[in-house]
């Protein structure tokens, strides 16, 4: 018999928490009642310790009492090593003499009659698991325990846990001791997957995108640089932040540069760390996502919906002092006190405005990168892609059509839809499938149609003719979205060169160019309806912000004082609270749409024959367009 005897000072440690989860799964029912009178005798998991299994029980036992003390003649914890080592005569006095004994044996045996009389309870101690681990770390005060540890520790024996934790000796060092140190096999620890490789293949799964991909390519060939010790991470970027609207494939995109550099993949939000409880519990939460990626790098930390963490300039009230933190937390896991070596971190939001300025900064989340809606070759691959590995339908002229302002994530839906209905039909997906799975439109044709053309014409003349950007393409749709909220149903495309500095005027003729349509079908047809305003992004929308950016910010308007804030939250906020400033942005953007008016009447002949030309062929490249101006402002050629 191996005794030892009850210590009431000892402070608990955590294998012996770990221990007591067991013992109260067996024991649970006698615990409930108070002062219940009870003997068990528990053998111990085949990795446990039974020194460690009776700590345990001292402390369990003690927990139940409400003063917290234990009187000694009423209470045994004994343990056996069993088989031969059975409890003499003396011992079996002992325990019959106590109101409550637990005894702990090393393998299950037959036991002595006197004591198999006794017993009330005689059962095995189920296994440690990784909760047990994590639970107990916390309530020992270990905040650096991550599910990774949780599920190494719960496969080693006791022994070695205890050996390599010490006395006082820190957890990080005692998991990589227990990591190192080979075990008496000559293995180091426990196996661990190794990090996937760098496979830029895997950005074929992404369609579009050009901008975002050229970056992970770039940043996949650094991380290899890295890895081989060329590189110091330093020169690696760390992170970025992808805006778009929903349904754009954020998430899917974060997972494939993930995979094409060879990092782990680590999802998170503002809502999973708010969801572990109070302020502390959502910082720690926090924190230890970035732990974790840490310590296997090299990780991307993607964090969905970054802008629900905040802004401190958007903040007031009773929430101000809590978001603060929040958010002051997150910076400081972006920077990291090692430069977050080894882990990249890549926010989505739908909103790129509303996220605190300071996330965006360099060494943080550095880029931003813009992802919209894919267009109609886009819409065709996506399509493919999500169709494998079946092929598409040949006849795809009407998809093009239909599927105007859908989404990637709207395409991957009706994908599967077709092929669920192909499987029933046993059959390959045809067109007729795709009609059937794609959602309800609605056709737009005669007048409205011809308003759409007239307007998107009016966009790209005045465009054209003040060089406010490179046209690049115009078109229509004849089909929207029924219960759609977009009233896109057309779009004039430039492209301008990124830093290149604008001065009044040609900002001025950028917010002209935006008054072209509604110019356009006034001009043309007498009045323009509403499509041009009342939802953000809107050409009136556009308009004013860009409006207020040059009166309340750049100091180009009536005032050299400048409004610091960014988004359509802040730029409403600069007219709301200044109506000086709103009567001056309105004049601006009245004077602008009378200029694109004049210069439409004055090219009148040219918007109807690029708006013709559109609603016979719905879309235009800029070459055309260009060409047609041309043609149009030619003199005739004599006869």
């Amino acid at each position: 018999m191996g005794y030892v005897p009850l210590r009431p000072k000892m402070k608990p440690y955590m294998l012996a928490e770990v221990a007591k989860f067991g013992i109260r799964s067996v024991l649970r029912h006698h615990l409930k009642a108070e002062n219940h009178a009870f003997v068990a005798v528990l053998v111990v998991p085949p990795t446990a310790d039974p020194v460690i299994y009776h700590d345990a029980a001292f402390l369990l036992l003690k927990d139940d009492q409400p003063s917290g003390d234990l009187e000694f003649d009423r209470w045994r914890v004994e343990y056996y090593t069993g088989g031969k080592d059975s409890p003499s005569k003396s011992d079996l006095e002992h325990l019959a003499a106590a109101d409550r004994t637990v005894v702990f044996l090393t393998e299950r045996c037959e036991l002595p009659r006197s004591l198999a009389l006794a017993t009330d309870v005689y059962a095995e101690i189920p296994e440690p698991t990784a909760e047990h681990f994590l639970v107990a770390a916390l309530n020992c005060g270990i905040d650096e325990m991550t599910e990774a540890d949780a599920e190494y520790l719960a496969r080693l024996p006791f022994q070695d846990i205890k050996a390599a934790m010490g006395v006082g000796r820190p957890f990080r060092s005692a998991m990589r001791r227990l990591r190192e140190v080979p075990a008496d096999d000559g293995v180091a620890g426990v196996e661990e997957t190794p990090p996937p490789r760098v496979d830029l293949s895997k950005m074929d799964e992404i369609v579009g995108h050009a901008e975002i991909k050229s970056w992970a390519a770039a940043m996949a060939e650094d991380i290899g640089l890295w890895r081989e010790g060329v590189l110091q991470w330093r020169e690696v970027d760390r992170g970025a932040v992808v805006t778009g609207p929903p349904g754009t494939g954020k998430t899917r995109l974060a997972r494939a540069i993930a995979e094409a550099c060879g990092m782990r993949f680590i999802p998170t939000s503002a809502a999973k760390w708010q969801a572990k409880g109070h302020l502390g519990d959502y910082l720690k939460a926090m924190h230890q996502v970035f732990a974790d990626a840490a310590k296997k790098p090299p990780s991307l930390v993607f964090i969905d919906e970054i802008d629900a963490v905040g802004d401190r300039a958007q903040q007031s009230g009773d929430n101000e002092a809590y978001m603060r933190q929040a958010i002051n937390g997150l910076l400081e896991v972006l920077d990291g006190s090692d430069g977050r070596e080894g882990v990249v971190v890549l926010g989505a939001t739908n909103d790129v405005f509303v996220v605190d300025p300071a996330v965006l900064r360099p060494g943080r989340l550095e880029r931003v990168f813009h992802v919209g809606l894919p267009d109609a070759l886009e819409r065709r691959a996506i399509l493919a892609f999500h169709l494998l590995p079946c092929a598409p339908p040949e006849d795809l002229d009407w998809f093009d059509d239909v599927s105007e302002g859908m989404s990637g994530a709207d395409i991957e839906m009706v994908a599967r839809d077709v092929k669920r209905l192909a499987r029933r039909g046993r059959r390959d997906p045809t067109s007729e499938l795709l009609r059937t799975s794609m959602p309800a439109t609605r056709r737009i044709d005669g007048d409205e149609l011809k308003r759409n053309a007239i307007h998107e014409a009016g966009h790209a003349v005045i465009g054209l003719e003040l060089c406010v950007r490179t046209l690049v393409s115009v078109s229509i749709s004849e089909f929207v979205l029924s219960g759609s909220s977009s009233r896109s149903v057309g779009q004039a495309r430039f492209e301008s060169p990124r830093g290149v500095p604008r001065g009044r005027q040609e900002l001025l003729d950028e917010i002209a160019m935006l008054m072209g349509g509604i110019a356009a079908e006034e001009v043309l047809l007498g009045s323009f309806v509403d499509g041009a305003g009342g939802l953000e992004g809107s050409d009136l929308a556009t308009a004013t912000d860009l409006t207020t950016i040059v009166h309340c910010q750049l100091g180009m308007g009536f005032t050299l004082t400048s409004e610091v804030g960014q988004g359509p939250r802040d730029l409403r906020a600069m007219r709301q609270l200044n109506p000086v400033a709103w009567q001056q942005i309105d004049e601006t953007v009245r004077g602008q749409f009378e200029r694109a008016r004049s210069i439409i009447v004055d090219l009148k002949s040219s918007v109807e024959i690029v708006a013709t030309e559109l609603l016979a062929r719905k879309r235009l490249s800029g070459d055309d367009v260009r060409v047609m101006l041309a043609a149009s402002r030619s003199p005739p050629n004599p006869q």
